[in-house]
């Protein structure tokens, strides 16, 4: 038991401790540096789209299976988000010139 105390008081601490704060130093750095790329709108718009893609709404408990109004609804709000009313074709039909 003294062996294992010394060994944790002795370098093993100090390496630990090194390495805290080295890591913590480079987080921090990277945080700061890295600020006017994450305050900017497509980052954020980036960030949701992300964020979007990857939730699965709770679904994973059935394998995947999620209800079809509940989809339809998430499809509903996202398009909304996107700018769009309807499907994913283009905004503005036109119609074919008759002649």
């Amino acid at each position: 038991m003294l062996f294992v105390w010394s060994l944790l008081g002795g370098p093993f601490l100090n390496n630990f401790i090194q390495i805290s704060r080295a890591s913590s130093a480079v987080s921090s750095a990277v945080e700061k540096s890295t600020e006017p790329i994450r305050n900017t709108a497509a980052y954020k718009t980036l960030a949701e789209t992300v964020i979007d893609a990857l939730d699965d709404s709770g679904s994973a408990k059935h394998a995947g299976f999620e209800e079809k109004d509940a989809r339809r609804l998430r499809r509903q709000k996202r398009l909304a988000k996107a700018g769009r009313n309807a499907g994913l074709g283009p905004k503005n039909h036109t119609a074919a010139d008759p002649e």
